[in-house]
């Protein structure tokens, strides 16, 4: 199973590589028969549970856990340990969204058709892995705020605010709605 969240337009580059290499015969390249995962479209299911990095919200339940059981509650630490995991979210996310890099072009050398099939294809991977680190962090912001979390006690660092449990509900809403605007050209279009 891949870590990658597999898109429409990947798998339409890959056909569009794999139709070029069977039409040229190349010799080195054999005919393609089974799907490859990136040709495995994700359901909708399968893309929600790879957003979050399970590190960051293993690390964010034992965190929250903890703060919420001192007396006085940490507000300050709570809040850094929040940022510090919401950019961890980001950062893991991109790491271990990489594809492998496919040199499939040298295996078709003298071909700029090719090759331009497999720079596009690279380039939509790379551009995927950016968009799904940004969706990580709206994600992981979405799903502490639904449950309190750190926001809970910004009385503390900011007077006169006083937090109400639907903020959370609300945000999650937004959060899910953010992540479908962005996503939903390459995710929910069949």
């Amino acid at each position: 199973m891949t870590t990658r969240v597999i898109t429409n337009a990947e798998i339409e580059a890959e056909k569009r590589l794999i139709d070029a290499l069977q039409t040229q015969r190349v010799p080195n390249a054999d005919t393609v028969s089974e799907k490859t995962e990136s040709a495995k479209k994700d359901t909708m299911l399968d893309v929600l549970t790879k957003y979050i990095p399970v590190t960051v919200i293993v690390g964010y339940t034992f965190l929250d856990t903890i703060f919420r059981s001192v007396t006085p509650v940490p507000e300050l630490l709570w809040m850094c340990s929040f940022i510090v995991l919401l950019i961890g979210a980001g950062i893991l996310t991109y790491m271990i969204t990489q594809g492998p890099e496919v040199d499939i072009a040298a295996m078709v050398q003298g071909n700029a058709d090719v090759n331009k099939i497999m720079k596009d294809w690279q380039d939509i991977i790379r551009n995927q892995r950016i968009k799904q680190s940004g969706i990580a962090v709206i994600a992981f912001t979405g799903y502490v705020m639904s449950i309190g979390g750190p926001f809970t006690s910004l009385s503390a660092i900011i007077p006169g605010f006083v937090w109400q449990a639907y903020y959370g509900s609300v945000a999650l809403v937004f959060a899910v709605l953010l992540i479908a605007i962005i996503a939903a050209k390459d995710l929910l279009a069949s």
